[in-house]
């Protein structure tokens, strides 16, 4: 109050001279308007000098309102801000269950279930290009699909398991007729299994006239078992093996890429997932064969806590639902997306995979959460109400030479 109230006068002198009655009150709103403390969510604490520190009754309401149901706090919250009530620790778990009974809250989950598995631009037709002529017209329904997918079997009361697990029946009327419409459908395997077999995911990890083992398997190291790849500098054109080698399919094509040695380490380790979908096409259609060869959906799940050999993407749904680094990977992306913060993390020597300090209390509580064969809700739960929540450690931002300052 202080501080706009100086403004409102400084301002209101000069309109006496520039005959502007309203000066002082425009300029006090504009000052309010262009706050830090309007545009931004703060948690700072106090006491700026403090390098550990408690976050503030108001901002403890701002982090789990805005975290949980994507909204600023509402009357309810901020009276108990005005009481004192939020920074008690014995009172946060009943308050976080309040707000994730809340309608707001099951949509933010799906929110953070769409960016997590990286179909949030799927209806986007500059991001999501395909070759073929009918698939722009089925993108609604195959959107549909998934949404109706996550809300059955990811809302708070869904869990891990059942998302990578449940069988995906193939729908009826046009989405069905379309996943049907291979040119070699009648002669496949017409599984589904899980998330991962929908068409939305399908068609956002594959080229625009092809599958890509490559892609699929890189989404699901990054995605499921937090492993970072980075491109190697020189490293062929698939392309260029493709025109040499001339494959009849797609596996070919990548094991030929493979047997490249600047290329084996990293596709031994992608493709190998990637190539269980091949029974899938590059918009999730059926297929049994590919230019006249049998599809082969073999595949190996390498440089994990469930190594096997696979089948199949059913075999590779139920081994990652079986493994504990995807739970820790799926609590370590909540924790990005529910605490808006990103974790710290080095790459080895290749720069191919990244180590993140998983130490962390809320994603160590969420790994837990999972691993007891917990809901998501518990999952949403046991992030927010870890000790992170009220306690918060200052760190400087790194200094212009790329060292990090004293605190």
């Amino acid at each position: 109050l202080t501080r706009f109230a100086a403004l409102f006068d400084l301002a209101q002198g000069a309109a006496e001279v520039l005959g502007d009655p309203a000066a002082g009150f425009r300029a006090a709103l504009q000052g309010i308007l262009t706050s830090p403390y309007f545009l931004y969510r703060t948690e700072i604490g106090d006491d700026p000098a403090q390098r550990d520190f408690e976050l503030t009754d108001y901002e403890v309401a701002s982090f789990l309102s805005y975290s949980l149901l994507g909204e600023p706090p509402d009357a309810k919250l901020l009276a108990a801000a005005d009481r004192g009530e939020l920074t008690s620790a014995s009172a946060l778990p009943g308050l976080v269950q309040a707000l994730l009974a809340e309608p707001a809250a099951a949509l933010q989950l799906r929110e953070f279930l769409l960016e997590w598995l990286e179909v949030i631009h799927f209806l986007d037709p500059e991001i999501v290009r395909k070759d073929l002529a009918s698939f722009d017209g089925i993108r609604p329904a195959m959107w549909a699909e998934t949404l109706d997918f996550l809300d059955r079997h990811a809302d708070m009361t869904g869990d891990l398991t059942s998302l990578l697990t449940t069988p995906a029946p193939l729908p009826s009327g046009p989405l069905g007729e379309f996943y049907l419409s291979g040119p070699t459908s009648d002669s496949a395997d017409r599984t589904r299994t899980g998330v991962l077999a929908l068409g939305t995911l399908l068609a956002t990890n594959a080229k625009e006239g092809a599958t890509s083992p490559t892609l699929r398997g890189v989404f699901l190291r990054e995605r499921f078992l937090c492993q970072d790849f980075v491109e190697l500098p020189n490293v062929p054109d698939i392309n260029d093996t493709a025109e040499r080698e001339q494959p009849r399919t797609t596996r070919e094509l990548y094991e030929f890429h493979a047997s490249i040695p600047s290329c084996a380490a990293c596709h031994d380790l992608i493709d190998g997932t990637g190539m269980t979908f091949e029974s899938l096409d590059e918009v999730g259609r059926f297929r049994g064969a590919e230019n006249g060869v049998p599809v082969d959906t073999s595949g190996k799940l390498l440089q994990t806590d469930v190594d096997t050999e696979l089948r199949d993407h059913t075999q590779l749904a139920e081994a990652l639902a079986q493994s504990e680094w995807v739970r820790e990977c799926l609590s370590r992306q909540a924790f990005r997306f529910y605490f808006g913060l990103a974790t710290s993390g080095e790459r080895t020597v290749d720069g191919t995979l990244e180590r993140e300090n998983r130490g962390m209390p809320p994603i160590q509580a969420g790994r837990a959460a999972l691993g007891r064969g917990g809901s998501f809700g518990e999952l949403v739960a046991a992030l927010v109400t870890s000790p992170s929540t009220l306690q918060r450690t200052r760190f400087e931002p790194p200094s212009a030479f790329g060292a990090a300052d004293s605190p």
